[in-house]
């Protein structure tokens, strides 16, 4: 038998073992973290009197981002995932959101077979790549491009040039280091990148050229913790922006497919 209830601060010690299960390079969030702000649209499955899944969403407006699901490997083949997806499409759709979407690893056959019969389809993907600090010192910078700290007023702005939702830019800029390109001497955007200290990495990374990616990914560098050593950066449906990282040195962690449906 498969409970579903909300989570609660309570859970942690449970839920951060599961983390495992995603293969991700980001670490698991603090007890601090997880009972603040981590358990706010999650929902556990308990089986056997444990946790055993869970997944998280967040809202963007009318748009919602499923930002994990998993289930633990031993309790895999019972329709748990689908369960909780179901689950929070009801919560979505009370929250006001008309269309979901969700990254899925392209290698996951198994979830990605669940998400279909959720509803789901495929429009676009994603590369995670690991950039060592050296390498990006290397990236090539102009001196007609510059990378500050980015303010509400260009939120819409962003949006639109690099086809973010509006609500998305918002909440990165409210929980991250929020970094913006700007060309020189008229400051029209280049580039913009979330960039999280706790990975540490940018998600998302969006360029219109190499050196708008250099300009943000080395305004990161004041930010960093300094005993890590490398960087994770998100790039969102452009594989020829990944490509010129990866022949500058980044390596591929993994690639995604980014799925949507209507709620």
């Amino acid at each position: 038998m498969i409970a579903l209830r909300s989570a609660v601060a309570a859970d942690y010690d449970a839920v951060v073992p599961l983390f495992a299960e995603l293969g991700v390079p980001e670490p698991p969030p603090s007890r601090e973290t997880f009972g603040a702000r981590f358990i706010t649209n999650m929902t556990v499955a308990i089986a056997d009197e444990q946790v055993v899944g869970f997944i998280r969403w967040r809202a963007y407006g009318d748009l919602a981002h499923v930002i994990n699901v998993v289930t633990h490997a031993a309790y895999r083949g019972r329709r748990i995932g689908q369960q909780l997806v179901e689950a929070a499409r009801a919560q979505v759709r009370a929250a006001g959101c008309t269309q979901w979407y969700l990254n899925v690893k392209q290698d996951n056959a198994a979830a990605i077979t669940l998400y279909g019969r959720c509803g789901f389809t495929t429009d676009g993907t994603a590369s995670v790549l690991r950039l060592p600090w050296v390498v990006v010192r290397t990236l090539p910078v102009s001196t007609d491009v510059v990378a500050t700290v980015g303010t509400p007023d260009e939120d819409a702005v962003l949006a639109t040039t690099f086809q973010i939702p509006l609500g998305r830019v918002v909440f990165s800029r409210e929980r991250s280091h929020f970094l913006v390109a700007r060309a020189l001497p008229a400051p029209a955007p280049r580039g913009c990148g979330a960039f999280y200290a706790g990975m540490p990495g940018v998600a998302p990374l969006c360029a219109s050229d190499l050196e708008a990616a250099g300009a943000l990914l080395h305004a990161c560098l004041a930010f960093a913790e300094p005993d890590t050593a490398s960087l994770i950066v998100v790039v969102e449906r452009d594989a020829a922006l990944a490509a010129q990282l990866l022949a500058r040195g980044a390596s591929l962690e993994f690639e995604l497919f980014s799925m949507s449906a209507r709620t």
